[in-house]
């Protein structure tokens, strides 16, 4: 996933949204339903009334919202209670810029799997006018367990001089 406009010396905020697909999966930021699209098994949508569903088959011009469960069911959020969060920022290969974390700049929503992501002036001050576009991978991990750890997303944000 990648963030195309944040300003060096500005606040960079981000959403993202985490769904639970089956063990082990997750899925962030899916898009929006549209009744063209061939839709494979698990994958997510968000439908007109907001909601994200998965489908729990193939199916094409099957809306979400009035099918009744047959081939789309609600979307499960990432259950993020019982989680911490790490976000390193910087050029892909080196040493991160800055990194976020919870509590410090990423917020986890808890059942709803949500995270807020809130990079402050001072952060991204630190971003090198030579390289602009960088680097970031999410990394959750169980506060009770260690080993639990998740990757769910990462990608480039572009920054921008103002």
């Amino acid at each position: 996933m990648n963030f195309e406009v944040a300003y060096i010396g500005g606040t960079f905020d981000a959403y993202i949204n985490l769904f639970q697909l089956a063990t082990g999966q997750t899925l962030a930021n899916p898009g929006t339903w549209s009744s063209s699209t061939t839709y494979l098994t698990n994958t997510v949508v968000v439908a007109s009334d907001n909601n994200a569903y998965v489908a729990l088959s193939t199916s094409t011009s099957v809306n979400p919202v009035t099918d009744g469960g047959v081939h789309w069911a609600l979307a499960t959020g990432f259950d993020l209670t019982n989680y911490s969060a790490s976000m390193p920022i910087g050029v892909q290969g080196g040493t991160p810029i800055f990194t976020l974390t919870s509590g410090s700049g990423l917020t986890l929503g808890g059942t709803a799997g949500t995270v807020v992501i809130k990079a402050t002036p001072t952060q991204t001050t630190g971003v090198p006018l030579s390289n602009r576009s960088l680097h970031y991978y999410l990394q959750i991990t169980n506060t009770s367990d260690a080993t639990d750890v998740y990757f769910p997303v990462g990608g480039s944000i572009s920054f921008f001089q103002p």
